[in-house]
């Protein structure tokens, strides 16, 4: 069985904590279509550090996954031709408004059924907020980094030998733990 893991930004961390920025006034993640998030996230402007450095994966508000260059270089040696990823560049600003980080904001456009629905936990009948995700192998089939569709939760998973790459290349402020700590794989 193979080996999965949450990937996280950690602005807590004790050691290389994650950076942490906020998205402008009326950017409503959660509300967007795909065609609206491709919209928004072309017109974003720069986006100011509110608080830590500029590490290689950043917290923000919408949970989204927001990468230095060198985390995207990373993770796209490990992408598949059936991820169908989005690469949106963005703009980091320090508090000095001179010095400007390249960063990207993945976002799968088409995520994968890689849940057991009979088995994972639910609140409600319309299966949209997860409490407990069981994740079936077979649907996650070659995956290195995968997400599913979960209301409010935006969850970026990843095998162990992307987890083996992140941490050979010293990425900053990663958080990462394994799915059965909170899920489970069949």
């Amino acid at each position: 069985m193979k080996k999965y893991f949450y990937l996280n930004a950690d602005p807590e961390k004790k050691e290389n904590p994650a950076g942490i920025i906020s998205f402008p006034k009326g950017f409503d993640w959660y509300v967007f279509d795909d065609e609206r998030k491709k919209e928004v996230l072309g017109s974003i402007p720069n986006i100011s550090l509110l608080k830590g450095d500029a590490t290689d994966i950043l917290s923000a508000n919408f949970s989204l996954r927001i990468y230095s260059a060198k985390m995207k270089n990373i993770i796209m040696d490990y992408l598949t031709d059936i991820d169908n990823p989005l690469w949106t560049k963005i703009n980091i600003v320090l508090e000095d408004n001179k010095t400007v980080y390249d960063y990207c904001i993945l976002q799968f456009l088409s995520p994968p059924s890689v849940l057991n629905m009979e088995r994972t936990t639910f609140v409600g009948s319309n299966k949209k907020l997860i409490i407990k995700a069981i994740y079936d192998e077979m649907l996650i089939g070659n995956r290195h980094i995968f997400t599913y569709h979960n209301s409010h939760i935006n969850r970026t998973i990843i095998s162990d030998e992307l987890r083996k790459a992140i941490l050979r290349a010293g990425c900053t402020g990663v958080y990462m733990y394994d799915v059965m700590g909170s899920g489970k794989l069949i």
